[in-house]
């Protein structure tokens, strides 16, 4: 991938530009560029595979394993801390439950 720069000196600056807010606008909106999303509100019919589909299809491997990580979160993923988490209150509750078993006596 270009950067910037390279790509004013090969494209020139409009084309650049216009290449540049097409691939923010994919990024933005999971994966429909300009003209996909100028096709939507026409309504026209979408081009095959379907743009509008690809986010949801795409998105349980994406969230088991995204394509990208910042590189401050790349020591423990996201998923493992949510696993982590959720089994880590599971003990706990578990354990504060036998505690309160056996220790608890109710008073009116």
């Amino acid at each position: 991938m270009a950067t910037f720069p390279e790509q004013i000196r090969e494209m020139g600056v409009k084309q650049a530009v216009i290449a540049k807010a097409d691939e923010v606008v994919e990024r933005v909106t999971a994966g429909m560029n300009i003209s996909d999303i100028r096709a939507a509100l026409r309504g026209d019919e979408p081009r095959r595979p379907n743009p509008r589909l690809r986010p949801h299809a795409d998105s349980f491997w994406l969230h088991i394993r995204p394509s990208f990580y910042h590189t401050e979160v790349t020591h423990i993923y996201p998923t493992f801390r949510m696993g982590w988490l959720s089994t880590f209150m599971f003990v706990w509750e578990t354990i504060t439950g036998i505690i309160l078993m056996i220790f608890y006596t109710p008073s009116p």
